[in-house]
């Protein structure tokens, strides 16, 4: 099995940070283009946390018998998987706002800047898997 998920899931955390700065730049330049372009760029951070997770998931049974990792695994996945879902409702929640124009901007960039901080915490946890664990690592993977 090829291990997308380590290359899957900086999507998400790229894109999700760049929603974060176009709102910022937004809001500084009272420009509709960036409003857009944050819009466009979560919606792609949602799709693509769906991707990361299912990847993710075909990968678990792989990794899952490593002695001591099942605690770090869990945590590592129920962060994905509200990671993805958190992403997808704020994208849905943010496109229907904007089409209404009733956008709270400085909400929304605080809520893409914790969204953000749950991605690099999620991966966090998913770097311990790797490093402390060696899931995915050639030795380890059949």
């Amino acid at each position: 099995m090829v291990p997308w998920h380590p290359a899957l899931v900086h999507f998400p955390i790229a894109l999700a940070g760049a929603a974060a700065l176009f709102e910022l730049l937004a809001i500084g330049f009272h420009r509709d283009e960036y409003e857009r372009s944050a819009l466009i760029a979560l919606g792609a951070a949602a799709l693509m946390a769906i991707v990361a997770a299912v990847s993710g998931t075909a990968q678990e049974e792989a990794v899952s018998h490593l002695p001591g990792i099942a605690a770090t695994l869990d945590m590592h996945e129920t962060l994905g998987t509200l990671s993805a879902v958190l992403l997808g409702a704020v994208a849905l929640a943010g496109l229907y706002l904007y089409l209404k124009g009733r956008l709270p901007q400085k909400l929304y960039l605080a809520v893409l800047l914790a969204l953000s901080i749950l991605l690099l915490t999620t991966g966090h946890w998913g770097g311990r898997l790797v490093y402390y664990y060696g899931a995915g690592t050639p030795n380890i993977l059949p």
